[in-house]
């Protein structure tokens, strides 16, 4: 029992995956957590876990926020109409159209670097963070607010 306990202790620093709100975007040690994806340039995120409760809460009641990327056609109607907090907060999802002069106000940067673009992956001068989640330092989701930012 004492070899068990011992194993236990020493996988402690690595943290369980299980506990995590975002087990499923977890990176073990042999990539060096998932600062070390990061540094090889694996993705932060394929699920959009870090848009969770504490997130949601921070976004204004009754605001539009402009969502990149968007995966799919249904993604947003689906956060919309099945997320409660989304629902009660009174929050509208629109595609981002990738023009930051048409488009000015609350951006969600879902950290899916496949699909957002370099320019997109920091915050543009001017803009202010909103709300961030972040999985041992490394960003899973932003909102930005650009409506006082300079174009990109």
């Amino acid at each position: 029992w004492q070899v068990a306990v011992l194993g236990l202790l020493a996988l402690q620093p690595f943290g369980s995956p299980i506990f995590s709100p975002y087990a499923i975007s977890q990176y073990g040690p042999l990539a060096g957590g998932n600062n070390g994806a990061a540094w090889m340039g694996m993705e932060s995120s394929y699920w959009s876990d870090g848009l969770n409760r504490s997130f949601w809460e921070q976004v204004p009641e009754n605001s539009t926020v402009f969502v990149a990327p968007v995966s799919h056609q249904f993604q947003l109607q689906a956060i919309m109409s099945l997320v409660p907090i989304v629902q009660q907060r009174g929050i509208r999802l629109v595609p981002y159209e990738y023009d930051p002069e048409k488009q000015k106000g609350l951006l969600l940067l879902i950290h899916r670097l496949a699909d957002l673009p370099p320019e997109l992956r920091v915050v543009p001068r001017g803009a202010t963070v909103v709300a961030e989640t972040r999985l041992d330092y490394v960003i899973l989701a932003r909102l930005i607010d650009t409506s006082t930012s300079e174009g990109r």
